[in-house]
């Protein structure tokens, strides 16, 4: 529940260029960038507030996404979740955690603490490739595909990421890299 603070510091940031009429959003915590030029909503209450040329330049759907006219003037360059759209722009079908561990690695913050554990390692590279797939970053794939080749998985779980990903490799093989 937001507080009448809370409200203020949004009503701040509006005069900043944050998008208007937050309501009752909750900002991230790590990617809530008070130079951020498009407020990204991917759940029923966390916003991010990020730069759009750091999407852009990775993948023209979002590009197109960040784009869309928003239908009151006839080709209104309007961007949705910026200062002059009502509402943050929102992303269906992606977690608060799977666009968490884009982000850090589009941005880079702290993506050095992977770690050694495949699990977890797992677990960020699936979600960076989910993402990866659904919005055609091809470099974000090949990043956790290289990663992922580190990681013994067995050959069923990589031909079943290699089918939901299009890893073509991984669904021909099925074998961990280097081991015939």
């Amino acid at each position: 529940m937001s507080t009448d603070s809370d409200k203020m510091a949004l009503d701040n940031d509006n005069r900043q260029g944050v998008v208007k009429n937050i309501g009752h959003f909750q900002r991230h915590s790590t990617f809530w960038y008070s130079d951020g030029s498009i407020v990204i909503r991917v759940d029923d209450k966390t916003v991010y507030n990020v730069h759009t040329t750091m999407l852009q330049k990775l993948s023209e759907i979002f590009n197109s996404l960040i784009t869309i006219p928003d239908g009151k003037k006839k080709d209104d360059p309007t961007r949705e979740g910026t200062e002059a759209y009502p509402g943050p722009l929102f992303l269906p079908g992606t977690t608060v955690s799977e666009f968490d561990d884009l982000l850090q690695w589009i941005y880079r913050a702290e993506w050095q603490a992977l770690g050694n554990d495949n699990i977890e390692r797992e677990r960020i590279c699936t979600h960076l490739m989910k993402l990866a797939h659904k919005w055609e970053i091809p470099v974000a794939t090949d990043y956790a595909v290289k990663v992922l080749d580190g990681i013994p998985l067995p050959p069923s779980r990589r031909i079943q990421l290699g089918g939901r990903f299009s890893i073509n490799r991984w669904i021909n093989s099925g074998i961990e890299p280097g081991h015939t």
